[in-house]
């Protein structure tokens, strides 16, 4: 069997991980403060798995602690397969308020702990061509975090450790993948005191038996980066990989933002993106289009602009919802027969030069007016069109993704096409 040492490993993600590796029959090295914690993690992994665990209580802020851990592992002639750096904490505080000794702690733990161990087993990774680096970092890597301004530092020390040593190790039998979870249901928000930050106050977070399953899968694929996604904005992207036969596990996934996307394009730190104008635009410099939305809605997959109104509203004020339809399609009207007069009003709204625009407009797809009110959009009142079944799909994929907890019915969407005088009330 082989074995893998997880530190951290008493509570949160790393005892998942922990639980992760022992349902998949790897003989285990626990690492943390709390050895009553530890002993009796081992003793159920033991009964249920049949496999070895070995306990090691350790204050990884002490140096001295850490260089145990591998002396214990050399002396027991373990070979450890799978290095785990889960171990770490953050505090909630204004840096200019917070406690020294633990600020220095963390420093210890996050960073100091995590690159010795690394530094150790790695090399005997090297030397054997074969092993798989975990170091554990968080969302926090990508931006600043006022309030845990030292955490979210050694986070992004972390990833940025990781990644290099990822591409230093290419070819030599070893992979580093670095974890990058959200906030997440765990012992760390009473550790950093986080509990009535907006981070985490009243929203429902992903388990850290989640966070972990995804880790695995993910440190098993060797990836450099992996980021549980919790939300549905990456629609089209799940789309555009079921596509190509692919899922979100078979490639690397990295959720961010479009400046960011074009700042981490530029670094070389990821491989492909999938985002709009105008940073698509950018991107296209240097780079090509793999699959398009156009394509996407061809192929039944839709991405739309839509608005929403409230039914009481609706049913208190049809004459504003119908003059708002009515100036949508005299817009929609101008796009499509005075394109460079469309394209000057709205460059004048965003920013952007009436050249640019324009770029902008031919790239999308707006329907005319009659269109919006056909059998294949909205359709005509009392008769809802296919754009219901559009919406039911997209339901059904997120809910197959794992995405939103399950699908609504067709006859849902269809009740809320508002079809109200269309397609007569469009051109009134």
């Amino acid at each position: 069997m082989a074995t893998a040492l997880i530190t951290g490993a008493s509570s949160g993600i790393g005892f998942e991980l922990a639980r992760e590796f022992a349902k998949h029959r790897h003989d285990l090295v626990l690492v943390a403060r709390s050895e009553d914690k530890l002993n009796s993690l081992a003793d159920d992994l033991k009964a249920a798995h049949q496999i070895s665990v070995h306990v090691l209580a350790k204050d990884l802020s002490d140096a001295k602690q850490v260089d145990e851990v591998y002396a214990y592992t050399r002396f027991h002639n373990l070979q450890i397969d799978f290095l785990v750096n889960n171990a770490g904490f953050g505090d909630y505080a204004y840096f200019y308020d917070a406690d020294w000794n633990k600020l220095d702690s963390m420093l210890d733990v996050n960073i100091k702990a995590l690159t010795r161990l690394s530094w150790l087993y790695v090399r005997d990774m090297v030397k054997r061509r074969s092993g798989r680096l975990m170091n554990v970092a968080s969302t926090a890597a990508f931006q600043p975090g006022p309030t845990m301004a030292v955490y979210y530092a050694t986070k992004s020390y972390v990833l940025f450790l990781s990644e290099a040593m990822a591409n230093e190790l290419q070819g030599k039998g070893v992979t580093v993948t670095a974890l990058c979870p959200g906030a997440t249901e765990s012992g760390f928000q009473e550790a950093a005191d986080l509990h009535e930050s907006r981070l985490v106050k009243g929203k429902k977070l992903p388990t850290s038996a989640e966070v972990a399953a995804f880790g695995y899968k993910a440190m098993m694929r060797g990836k450099k980066v992996a980021t549980p996604f919790a939300s549905t904005a990456h629609y089209s992207l799940l789309a555009a990989l079921s596509q190509n036969k692919l899922s979100p596990n078979d490639v690397q996934l990295v959720d961010l933002q479009p400046q960011a996307i074009l700042a981490a394009w530029d670094r070389g730190d990821i491989d492909a993106a999938y985002t709009w104008l105008p940073t698509l635009d950018d991107l296209r410099k240097s780079g090509k289009d793999l699959i398009t939305s156009r394509q996407l809605a061809r192929d039944g997959k839709p991405t739309l602009d839509l608005a929403a109104v409230a039914d009481d509203f609706a049913s208190a004020h049809p004459e504003v919802v119908d003059i708002w339809r009515q100036q949508e399609a005299r817009a929609l009207t101008t796009i499509k027969d005075e394109p460079d007069a469309a394209a000057k009003a709205i460059a004048a709204e965003i920013g952007l030069t009436p050249e640019e625009t324009a770029g902008q407009l031919k790239q999308g797809v707006c329907l005319t007016p009659e269109e919006v009110a056909s059998p294949e959009w909205l359709g005509s009142e009392g008769k809802p069109g296919n754009i219901a079944a559009n919406l039911q799909s997209a339901s059904q994929f997120l809910a197959d993704q794992k995405q939103i907890p399950s699908a609504a019915d067709l006859a849902t969407f269809q009740n809320a096409i508002y079809t109200k005088g269309l397609p007569g009330v469009l051109s009134q």
